[in-house]
């Protein structure tokens, strides 16, 4: 029986996993009717407890693949240490230039190491008949195979995942017949959770110390983040850095911005004036933003577009600090 196979015979392993599911759902704010027949399970003596009916593991899995989360709700993660994080965007699988070695030793590396990802969108070329720009002919294979080796890339790995963005050209399905590529990969890897349409605000929390008022612990450092894929024409780097920065500024609070799309990488730390009441000053904010490089060779469009080549396949690399009294975040090539 599937329900065999999937729940087991350890009735402590059963609670774990009501306990996973009632989590999960009080997240993606599912239907309280699920939540409160898991509640009356948790309720119940442990010897009491019977493992979960197929049919409504069904539903709990189907309310989450149809639960997709609003772009405000907010994203949160804790680590004990300080953490380093590569921003990723424009991947491009798919496409004839597509740097497919370069991107499979990247994962690898991402694997071996105690590292995160930020996926801000164009994971898939989608080259598709309606859109002007790609010939679907030049494409090496077909969106829904490009969709699944993506599955198969990022799955050893899916657990150091932060969060993920869709691109333009993910959108492409999307605006055609309302199938968002992105969501799905992340479905598949059962990652629905960290998955935001336009755009993910994130709150990170590093470090430990104790909280003894609370008798609790409580991050040392806590970082805010915006990802976005970005939009707009990538000619002039110049152009770029202002449009990311004219953006960044208008969240406030912010820490670092982390974007895509224009295929140039760069780091800029913009300052915004801020007048703290509370201490009665004006000092100056500031903030991190994070353009994400490409993984595609030069050639095809950009080559016909008469577009510059950059640099590719060599991702930023994002540390947050773990020091008492000494947040910050460090960028390095």
């Amino acid at each position: 029986m599937a329900d065999d196979i999937l729940w087991g015979k350890d009735k402590i392993a059963y609670h774990i996993l009501w306990v996973v599911h009632y989590v999960r759902l009080t997240q993606l704010g599912v239907c309280n009717g699920f939540k409160s027949r898991i509640e009356h399970h948790l309720a119940q003596d442990a010897s009491q407890r019977c493992e979960p009916p197929w049919d409504f593991y069904i539903k709990i899995k189907e309310s989450w693949y149809f639960t997709m989360l609003n772009d405000l709700d907010l994203i949160s993660h804790n680590f004990p240490k300080d953490i380093k994080i590569y921003p990723i965007a424009d991947v491009h699988l798919g496409a004839m230039e597509h740097a497919e070695e370069e991107w499979s030793a990247f994962l690898k590396k991402v694997k071996a190491e105690d590292s995160y990802l930020i996926l801000a969108g164009d994971l898939l070329n989608n080259g598709i008949r309606s859109c002007k720009f790609v010939n679907p002919f030049d494409e090496q294979i077909r969106p829904r195979d490009a969709k699944r080796r993506m599955v198969k890339y990022l799955e050893p790995i899916r657990d150091r995942i932060l969060c993920v963005v869709s691109g333009n050209h993910e959108r492409r399905t999307y605006k055609d017949d309302d199938q968002d590529l992105t969501y799905d990969i992340c479905s598949k890897l059962d990652i629905e959770e960290l998955y935001r349409e336009n755009i993910a605000y994130m709150r990170i929390g590093v470090g430990e110390r104790n909280d003894s008022r609370r008798k609790t612990k409580k991050a040392i450092n806590v970082y805010t983040f915006a990802v976005t894929h970005g939009s707009g024409g990538g000619i002039y780097t110049g152009a770029a850095v202002n449009r990311d920065e004219r953006f960044g500024n208008v969240i406030d609070g912010l820490d670092c911005l982390v974007t895509g799309h224009v295929h140039k990488g760069f780091v800029t730390k913009p300052s915004k004036i801020i007048i703290d009441t509370r201490n009665n000053v004006v000092k100056m904010g500031h903030y991190t933003v994070v353009s994400a490089v490409s993984w595609l060779n030069y050639g095809g469009y950009a080559a016909r577009g008469m577009l510059l080549p950059a640099h590719v396949c060599d991702p930023q690399v994002i540390h947050l600090s773990d020091t008492y009294d000494n947040k910050k975040i460090t960028t390095w090539w």
